[in-house]
């Protein structure tokens, strides 16, 4: 059983979150974070003397979470590589603000950097090992040295690109949706699925339209349209033809 003061700090926690994720974590003053909890900024001061050490307290959770859902096991098949990546998409969105604000976190915080660079290299090491148990399975055909590794790096790259852009399209979702997940998939989908054999590829399909309902829109529609800086949505600008004046005589 946990104790009061455990208790109090995964509230904090649990609350920082929840705001970080929603308004960004520059947009947060500590203020906002007791006004949420109902307590005084002195109270919170208590358990956490800074933003930042709520920071530190929240990785933990993220580097668990993420290694879980990064280890889909070596018996892999079509459902279990929609499982996986479904559970990998959610757990970056549960954790965004982290990802989308690693320019302002890493830097002031050499420790917290090294961590993140651990997880980060693990991550692609686990992509990069699963890509060859594909090939040796059969799934995926063989590539030249090292191409696995790449590829990892690159799919890393565009899951992290794909959490910006689905955060600026609905920064207020607490949960990614389904047509979200879809282009995130796909998006991996355009690195890896050259080299996935036929039949693979079409189980895969097959399992995404059961797990996702929105798959086969959400994967190529637009996020949202373009948002302006208070954050509202815009209809995008249709472009005027011009029409091409005579010359005159």
């Amino acid at each position: 059983m946990k104790d009061a003061r455990s208790i109090a700090t995964d509230r904090i926690i649990d609350a920082s979150l929840l705001l970080f994720n929603e308004f960004g974590f520059r947009n947060v003053p500590a203020s906002k974070i007791a006004a949420h909890l109902g307590i005084s900024a002195g109270h919170l001061a208590y358990y956490f003397k800074s933003k930042n050490e709520i920071v530190v307290a929240v990785f933990p959770r993220l580097e668990k979470e993420l290694r879980d859902a990064n280890a889909p096991g070596r018996a892999f098949s079509p459902s279990s590589a929609v499982a996986h990546q479904i559970a990998f998409a959610r757990t970056l969105w549960k954790f965004r603000f982290f990802f989308n604000g690693l320019t302002q976190l890493l830097p002031d915080d050499p420790d917290l950097a090294e961590r993140f660079f651990s997880l980060q290299d693990l991550v692609i090491h686990a992509m990069h090992e699963l890509f060859d148990d594909l090939i040796a399975q059969g799934y995926m055909r063989p590539v030249e040295p090292n191409s696995t590794l790449k590829m990892s790096r690159s799919c890393w790259l565009v899951w992290l690109s794909w959490l910006r852009f689905e955060q600026i399209a609905t920064p207020r979702d607490g949960e990614p949706s389904d047509p979200a997940i879809a282009r995130g998939i796909s998006l991996a989908a355009v690195i890896v699925g050259p080299y996935f054999k036929t039949d693979f590829t079409s189980m895969m399909e097959i399992e995404l339209r059961k797990a996702l309902p929105g798959y086969a829109v959400g994967a190529s529609a637009p996020a949202s349209q373009p948002l302006d800086p208070a954050g509202a949505s815009q209809p995008t600008p249709k472009r005027r033809s011009r029409r091409r004046r005579s010359a005159r005589a």
